[in-house]
């Protein structure tokens, strides 16, 4: 199913004098070796050859695993779940590898991915689960990907480590390959034949990457198993059509076919409103009503039952609700789509013409961020930014409990409950007055992004005392970073580059973006470090020329060094 950076921590001084015209190297074992004559230690042999997989392919924890909130309702989806784990555990020459589930957005696939994903977890199946989420699209891709469960796989099994390790030994360039065909071969095809475990792009990443899960090879040893998720639009279909007439063509399924659908949702929808709550309760009828009305999306049923335990403007009971959702029930609307007429009817309710300049401006930030952030930390970014928005973000936010994750908290990262969400907000034909400009929403981060550097980065961030000492070999590193480097201002670190390339160059920006690079980037350099995260650096640097801004050489040259040890 379907790490670069440097490991120590020197002061800035201290970096200088060693390593400024450094070239004496001398290394005496896996753990020992010395720069210009300063002896150097690099401990934590135990973890050597989870680290050498690190290394070569420069992995990065992205958090995309199975998520226990995401899974079924006990109960339902029995028969697909069950046909699935059936799949997995038949061992057979000539079983088909790969399985590719479709269905519109908001059909359920990404809850039976999670639930499969356990279950098999629990059943000692599973070796690897990577979930792609269009609200972090910079860092879940098709190559973060394929690297991912290569690391995993190989943190699980010995065999397919030295097996992986031993393709970067005959091909060293692998660790920089953008080729998702050659990836997939090399990171997860050889390893496994070695050791046999008992908006579309045409020629994109994402279409190699279908090319590579949907071929019609069985590439893989009898006992591996692919299964993949995906919404059926124009590049699946066309593999769909192609993969008829193939040999090995993959097992596929659609949404639409799967029985017992309607009675899944029914029982879903009586879990969620036949149990408590000040505001009353839906009926069995109603719930039966509600099922047959979602026409089989889970996600709209999912999303009237959270809209009518909740949010929206105050006076209504769970009765008169209930009574306007059946007004804009999928059926009822010809120009839009189920999700859609749902959608705007929340937005509706919620936001009157005086709120909208708020709306725009709060959901541009929410939707514009690369990663998630809580109410907290947008605050902050914003504040910093555009004081006169102090108060913008509470006085929407609180609003969108029915749509968004996170916004009944002060420190839950906010992010839409489905992604189809995203695609209706960005897409203005759908959104229409709701439409969000994330255009506008990267130009508000990348200002204070900056100013946030600008005003909390210093020397030594984390207060080490010992400027010599490794960062893996501080115990309490993980504490030190908590308590001095806050969520938003590790995210301005990592992303204040990738906003000012999507952003307006305004002058009043670019004088920002000067002064940030002459006050603060070394600064910036030492969190890097600390993250372990070094390859931004030289990202960042593009992004700003990007923006025709001249790097300074003294900067760009401190910026740049990067030093790699065996």
């Amino acid at each position: 199913m379907i790490g670069e950076g440097n490991n120590g921590y020197m002061s800035l001084s201290s970096y200088e004098r060693m390593f400024t015209g450094a070239h004496n190297f001398s290394i005496s074992g896996p753990s020992q070796f010395t720069v210009n004559n300063y002896p150097m230690t690099n401990t934590s042999p135990r973890n050597d050859m989870r680290q050498k997989l690190q290394r070569e392919l420069n992995f990065v924890a992205l958090n995309a695993g199975i998520d226990g909130d995401k899974i079924c309702l006990p109960g339902t989806r029995g028969e697909i779940i069950r046909e699935i784990t059936n799949w997995v555990q038949y061992e057979n020459d000539n079983t088909v590898r790969r399985y590719i589930l479709c269905g519109e957005a908001g059909t359920g696939k990404s809850a039976i991915a999670h639930t499969v994903g356990k279950k098999l977890q629990e059943m000692g199946f599973l070796v690897a689960f990577f979930a792609f989420n269009r609200s972090m699209l910079e860092n879940r891709t098709p190559s973060n990907a394929l690297r991912t469960i290569a690391y995993t796989i190989g943190v699980s099994d010995q065999n397919f480590a030295e097996g992986l390790l031993k393709v970067f030994g005959e091909d060293p360039s692998l660790s920089g390959s953008t080729s998702i065909q050659t990836q997939w071969e090399k990171l997860i095809v050889a390893p496994a034949q070695r050791v046999d475990l008992a908006k579309h792009d045409p020629d994109g990443p994402r279409d190699q990457l279908l090319s590579v899960l949907m071929s019609g090879r069985n590439d893989l040893p009898s006992n591996f198993r692919v299964f993949t998720t995906s919404r059926l639009e124009n590049d699946i279909i066309v593999y769909v059509e192609k993969s008829i007439n193939w040999h090995a063509s993959p097992r596929i399924r659609m949404m639409r076919d799967i029985e017992g659908i309607e009675e899944d949702i029914y029982r879903f929808v009586v879990a969620k409103m036949q149990t408590g709550g000040g505001l009353g309760i839906l009926v069995h009828s109603q719930c039966r009503l509600l099922a047959t009305k979602a026409e089989g999306y889970f996600q709209w049923a999912s999303t009237v039952c959270k809209a009518l335990r909740g949010g929206g403007k105050g006076g209504l009971s769970v009765q008169a609700r209930f009574q306007q959702f059946m007004d804009t029930a999928p059926g009822n609307y010809t120009d839009l789509t189920p999700l859609d007429s749902l959608y705007m009817s929340i937005l509706a309710e919620c936001f009157d013409q005086e709120a909208m300049e708020r709306y725009h401006s709060v959901m541009a930030i929410i939707l514009a961020v690369f990663e998630p952030l809580s109410r907290t930390s947008l605050k902050k970014i914003q504040i910093i930014g555009f004081p006169e928005e102090s108060d913008t973000i509470d006085a929407v936010v609180c609003f969108l409990g029915s749509l968004f994750t996170g916004v009944e908290s002060l420190d839950t990262p906010i992010s839409p409950v489905h992604t189809s969400i995203r695609d209706f907000l960005v897409d203005e034909t759908r959104s229409r007055k709701f439409a969000v400009n994330i255009g506008q929403g990267h130009t508000m981060l990348v200002w204070g992004s900056l100013q946030l550097m600008m005003k909390n980065l210093h020397f030594n961030m984390c207060a080490l005392e010992n400027s010599y000492v490794f960062n893996s070999d501080v115990k309490d590193m993980n504490a030190r970073i908590a308590k001095t480097i806050p969520q938003e201002l590790q995210y301005a670190c990592l992303f204040w580059d990738e906003h000012l390339c999507q952003s307006a160059a305004t002058e009043d920006l670019l004088i920002l973006v000067e002064k940030f690079w002459y006050k603060s980037s070394l600064f910036w350099l030492e969190v890097m470090s600390i993250f372990q995260t070094i390859h931004v650096v030289s990202r960042a640097i593009e992004n700003v020329r990007k923006v025709k801004i001249e790097v300074p050489d003294k900067v760009s040259d401190c910026l740049m060094l990067r030093i790699s040890f065996p």
